[in-house]
């Protein structure tokens, strides 16, 4: 249909949006997220594992990125 979005395309704008809108250390259920993006839960229990397993293998090919990534969450969950 011309105009329409793809599925795909539908769940990454949801999923888009749906991070946007999320306050600074709030968190989202995966039933929420999927209500927000119009699919199962299932389907985010998948994107969330596929993102893991890239973020894992890039932080095992990149070591600095992993150190950078360590410090940075460090000084994000330090007390004030």
């Amino acid at each position: 249909m011309k105009g329409r979005l793809t599925k795909g395309a539908d769940l990454d704008l949801g999923l888009a949006i749906s991070g946007a809108t999320l306050a600074p250390g709030c968190r989202r259920t995966n039933e929420e997220i999927a209500a927000y993006c119009g699919c199962s839960r299932q389907n985010i229990s998948v994107i969330e594992h596929r993102a893991l397993k890239k973020l894992r293998l890039a932080l095992y090919r990149d070591k600095d990125l992993g150190t950078e990534l360590r410090e940075s969450l460090l000084k994000a969950i330090k007390p004030r």
